[in-house]
């Protein structure tokens, strides 16, 4: 995969509408399972390590995020499933035995969503931007490719 084609994927996990859609569904189809999770892992961990860059969540602040991304982006046919927010927060916190029980697909939509909104948070502008995609591309190089 390209390092333009990661560089499209991760701008499309953080802001929606930024790149065409049919240009978006070819890349991912072109890449297996294991390539869009080290992608959206490595989106969440920046997301989460720029987020919360002075401090650990505490397990009340990450209950009271799940909530909020459940009435913000749940809804009745795609619910935001709170325990694997919380899963997936606590795991960057050491707790790494709650994720392994995850799906590939709720790993991934659940990895987006909390990037997604993290990000907006952010309130980054295009130069930012590309910094944040940087950041989650040195990831994905760092992480072992087997």
């Amino acid at each position: 995969m390209s390092t333009d084609d990661q560089r499209k994927l991760i701008e499309s996990f953080l802001v929606h509408g930024l790149h065409q859609e049919t240009e978006i569904e070819g890349i991912a189809e072109r890449l297996s399972t294991k390539q869009l999770i080290r992608l959206s892992t490595a989106v969440f961990v920046e997301a989460l390590e720029r987020t919360y860059a002075d401090r650990t969540p505490t397990n009340d602040e990450i209950r009271t995020y799940a909530d909020h991304l459940a009435a913000n982006y749940g809804t009745v046919d795609h619910p935001v499933k709170r325990l694997i927010v919380e899963a997936l927060m606590r795991a960057q916190n050491g707790e790494i035995d709650l994720v392994k029980a995850l799906s590939v697909e709720d790993l991934f939509q659940h990895q987006v969503l909390i990037a997604h909104d993290l990000f907006a948070g952010l309130n980054l502008n295009e130069s930012r931007l590309d910094d944040f995609v940087q950041g989650a591309l040195e990831y994905v190089d760092q992480m072992p490719s087997a």
